[in-house]
């Protein structure tokens, strides 16, 4: 498999050579430096699980070159509304039971029933929805990977809070690189001060979002 990493990105693939995640499985671990440990063939990806942060965008194509758009793609994107969220503080995650067709973000099953196609898009710029592409066979067919931010998913789907948090500890580093604790432990009195005042009491939450944005840094 050819893969196209961005720095700055901690992501978990389990690939699946079969539909609805059953088959052999290949899994690919994805981290902050670019590296990665492990690889898929692409007669072995049928189905996966995707965990990232939200703001990431995974791009499965068939075909490579300038005009890899003509040929069936699919890019699955990290929301808030469609993703499942990590019962601690890991990274929240989509299956996608059968790359072909689209099915819930939840769903570890596809649906024969109710089969349809994800969201068409001829670009990776036309893209609205959380998953879209050329509509075509991608099972067993998949050549690149790509795994990049979504900048305008990226700042889009925090509260405004989590925004200022992030902006706050990246001035804060740029002045003091080697004091990451101290710039999240004045971050974290200054979120707590300001939810007291909007009459809000997820501040640890907050802090906890920002430590796990930060060590991926």
């Amino acid at each position: 498999m050819n893969w196209q990493i961005e720095k700055g990105i901690r992501c978990d693939l389990a690939c699946y050579a079969a539909k609805n995640l059953v088959g052999q499985r290949h899994p690919v671990r994805i981290f902050p430096k670019g590296n990665r440990q492990g690889d898929v063939p692409t007669k072995s990806l049928y189905s996966l699980l995707i965990r990232a942060p939200y703001g990431t965008r995974v791009i499965f194509q068939t075909a490579t070159g300038t005009s890899w758009e003509k040929s069936p793609w699919r890019c699955i994107r990290l929301t808030e509304e469609h993703s499942l969220k990590s019962a601690g503080v890991g990274n929240p995650g989509i299956y996608i039971p059968d790359l072909d067709f689209l099915d819930g973000h939840g769903d570890k099953r596809t649906s024969v029933d109710t089969e349809c196609s994800y969201s068409i898009a001829n670009t990776l710029a036309e893209g609205k929805d959380w998953t879209f592409g050329r509509v075509g066979e991608i099972k067993g067919k998949v050549v690149r990977i790509r795994v990049e931010k979504d900048r305008q998913l990226a700042r889009a789907d925090l509260p405004d809070l989590d925004l200022m948090a992030r902006d706050l500890y990246t001035r804060f580093i740029r002045r003091n690189p080697s004091s990451t604790e101290a710039a999240i432990d004045d971050i974290a009195a200054a979120l707590q001060q300001v939810l007291v005042d909007r009459g809000q009491d997820d501040a640890m939450k907050r802090v906890r979002r920002l430590r796990a944005w930060a060590e991926e840094l």
